[in-house]
């Protein structure tokens, strides 16, 4: 009881900490601002919000450090969390009257279309309807803290803005969304300006085009590219080693299971709540790759887990059952579904920190070295699924 009472304490004095120096950083930049309707800054990310949908909102954050835009986004969530609150605490979201999901040639998304499918990140003017003050910070879901909210008037942009030859022609209504964003992604596009595009109801044929709040672009994206991938690596053959991956960031502890059988998955994540209660959080998908419920319990994190499992598969070429099992301690200043997706890349890119051709030794690695995700794998749904299969190795 005693070490309980101690890790909670240290757990609530570390994040009084972070939150703490979010505020003195906020602090030094109301002091060092001076009030004003018109900001030139770099367009970091726009958040469409679902809340009265069909009815949408747009929030778009913008920074004067080209650190955080869109292009920077998947290397900014692994810093540190003083270095992400420093930067969050200087950022502008300028916020417009909802309109509906139909009218993506509404003048401001006309405007974030064109700044988000530059080829490099674009600085702007944004003109407020009132003096921007700092201290109203908005946060959310998807995306965590956001920064300094004021209503926005107009968007002005200077610079001479290229537009890829490839992104183009998806923007000109003759071709699918899902075919968009496969050659997109393909072609190296970066993971945010697909996603982003998407949003703001860039791709698809004309007749179809629809704004998409965020979280649901983020989760359509990950879902199209993983069933993409999933419809390679059955092609490949089944691999025959136990692999181990680990990876530890902002209180989240990640190990991801990779073992020799035909594909399936699932993804466990598991978190106290409030009252200090352990909830976990499933999704097993079978060899089919299909949920048994209209949406994944964890959420876009399903989706984002799965679709960096499936490209690490897909450069390996071979085929895996795969478990991740993620669990959260410390992590209540979230950063949104683009940390999980980075945190499981990072994970099963960085050398395995085991493997294995046997099952016993595979399982017993587990249990010694972390008990708490080995109690985990030994519940898991796709573990019952496995053990009903007969492997190559037991055959011979």
């Amino acid at each position: 009881m005693e070490d309980n009472r101690t890790f909670k304490s240290s757990k609530q004095e570390y994040l009084s900490n972070i939150k703490k120096e979010f505020y003195n950083q906020l602090k030094t930049y109301k002091e060092e601002f001076k009030p004003t309707k018109e900001l030139t800054t770099h367009s970091t990310i726009p958040l469409l919000t679902s809340k009265t949908y069909p009815q949408i909102s747009t929030f778009q954050v913008t920074n004067l450090s080209v650190e955080n835009t869109q292009f920077n986004q998947n290397e900014f969530v692994k810093k540190d969390y003083s270095h992400i609150l420093k930067h969050k605490a200087r950022s502008i979201v300028a916020t417009s009257s909802p309109i509906h999901k139909t009218h993506t040639k509404e003048q401001l998304h006309t405007q974030l279309t064109t700044i988000y499918s530059s080829k490099k990140a674009v600085e702007s003017e944004h003109i407020f309807e009132t003096e921007l003050k700092i201290g109203k910070v908005l946060s959310s879901k998807t995306a965590g803290l956001l920064g300094n909210s004021t209503p926005l008037l107009q968007i002005n942009t200077y610079d001479n803005i290229s537009i890829s030859k490839h992104l183009e022609k998806h923007q000109q209504g003759e071709t699918k969304s899902k075919d968009a964003i496969i050659e997109l992604y393909e072609r190296g596009f970066n993971d945010t300006q697909i996603r982003t595009l998407l949003s703001l109801g860039t791709f698809g044929l004309e007749k179809n085009k629809l704004l998409v709040p965020t979280k649901w672009s983020i989760s359509a994206c990950d879902s199209v590219l993983e069933q993409y991938l999933y419809s390679k690596i059955i092609n490949y053959k089944v691999a025959n080693e136990y692999l181990v991956f680990e990876h530890l960031d902002k209180g989240n502890h990640f190990i991801m299971c990779f073992l020799p059988y035909q594909f399936c998955s699932e993804v466990i994540e598991t978190y106290k709540n409030s009252q200090n209660i352990q909830i976990i959080e499933q999704d097993f998908v079978s060899f089919s790759n299909k949920l048994s419920k209209k949406e994944p319990v964890c959420a876009g994190g399903y989706w984002a887990t799965k679709l960096a499992m499936l490209e690490k598969m897909n450069s390996l070429k071979k085929q895996y059952a795969c478990i991740s099992i993620r669990i959260i301690e410390n992590y209540e200043i979230p950063l949104g579904v683009i940390f999980v997706r980075e945190c499981v890349r990072e994970a099963v890119n960085k050398q395995p920190i085991f493997n294995t051709f046997l099952k016993e030794e595979f399982e017993e690695f587990l249990n010694n070295n972390f008990s708490k995700h080995y109690t985990l794998y030994k519940k898991s749904k796709l573990l019952q699924e496995i053990s009903t299969l007969k492997h190559l190795n037991e055959w011979i």
